[in-house]
């Protein structure tokens, strides 16, 4: 995989408590110190970020629909992530009609001011007459139009599961 670049999801109910905890059964789990040597010289760069859902946008539990996944990042301004979430529910709904969405997140430890969107596919073609559909919606041209403005940064990766992922 040179050159990859891999996400891995980890859902906690309790943010923090969950992530010590999953490192502590991750680093005590038998085989993962020759694990961890082994895969050491094949990462290049490590990123870690701590991230809490939005409460009006839950996230899906896995789901096996395979397809691709779209994850959209926007880095925006600092003090302007109340008004981000504000936009965004009432131009969720627009969405909404014509693509499903798995969640979005924002970081509470990273890169702060930092909002995560992860969006499922059958595959690109659908992603491209999806997004065409959202600006026949009622409210989604006015949501982008007020939430352009708080956006620093904005990247769009689309990512295929691996075999044996629980969305895969």
């Amino acid at each position: 995989m040179t050159g990859s670049l891999v996400y891995h999801f980890r859902m906690h109910t309790n943010v923090t408590r969950g992530y010590h905890k999953s490192l502590n059964t991750i680093q005590s789990t038998a085989g993962f110190e020759e694990f961890d040597h082994k895969l050491k010289p094949l990462i290049k760069s490590k990123k870690t970020s701590l991230m809490q859902e939005f409460s009006f946008w839950p996230t899906t539990p896995p789901r096996k629909l395979g397809g691709v996944f779209e994850l959209r990042s926007y880095q925006l301004h600092p003090g302007k992530l109340l008004e981000w979430e504000q936009q965004w529910r009432k131009g969720l709904e627009a969405r909404r009609d014509v693509m499903e969405g798995v969640g979005a997140w924002f970081v509470q430890v990273g890169d702060l001011n930092t909002v995560h969107f992860l969006w499922q596919f059958a595959d690109l073609e659908e992603r491209k007459k999806n997004r065409e559909k959202s600006w026949e919606k009622e409210g989604w041209a006015d949501t982008v139009h007020k939430t352009v403005p708080l956006i620093q940064n904005m990247k769009s990766s689309v990512m295929v599961p691996l075999p044996w992922s629980p969305v895969a």
